[in-house]
């Protein structure tokens, strides 16, 4: 899958959180430099002579313009969603030594497990929505965007509007929702 197609994904992860599986930052970096140009998939039915602005109210001109610097965020934040992926592996086989938010993680996925469709993906999103509470950038770490790994998240109990949907995408992943 290209990263163009990831990318694409991912802006939905917040509704449905559906995405592909993670590549490592050191492929990423290996390739040709690359430049983004729209994000946007094209829809069904849409005409191509109306532009994609009008077409998707979710993208702006940084998603239609995205430099390296979207894909360098996510290209760590991919690569801290993998190590928690694999820190919550060592907590399911060996409870002992997690991390307080490692815990929680998966006492909200291990919640979900006997629900089904939109009662999972409805406990998941609240679970989420109740354990982080709304802060910014800003005043969480002192620059204007920061993109939290879901571990960092959960064991700051606040986050931004980014942090909330990494979040997401882990718990939903995890509890078997591609």
């Amino acid at each position: 899958m290209s990263v163009m197609s990831f990318l694409s994904r991912l802006r939905s992860v917040a509704l449905v959180a559906s995405a592909a599986a993670l590549v490592s930052a050191s492929n990423v970096a290996a390739q040709v430099p690359l430049r983004l140009a729209v994000l946007t998939p094209t829809m069904h039915g849409a005409s191509p002579d109306v532009p994609a602005r009008d077409r998707e109210p979710f993208v702006d001109a940084g998603w239609r313009d995205a430099s390296g610097v979207i894909v360098a965020k996510w290209m760590q934040t991919a690569f801290d969603i993998a190590r928690d992926r694999r820190a919550l592996a060592r907590c399911r086989r060996d409870a002992g030594p997690c991390d307080p938010a490692s815990r929680r993680m998966l006492a909200i996925i291990d919640a979900a497990r006997d629900l089904r469709g939109r009662a999972r993906i409805g406990h998941l999103n609240r679970a989420i929505n109740l354990s982080i509470r709304p802060i910014t950038d800003e005043a969480q770490h002192g620059v204007a965007d920061h993109w939290s790994s879901p571990l960092a998240t959960l064991a700051a109990g606040r986050g931004d509007c980014e942090d909330y949907a990494i979040a997401k995408y882990l718990v939903l992943r995890e509890a078997g929702i591609a």
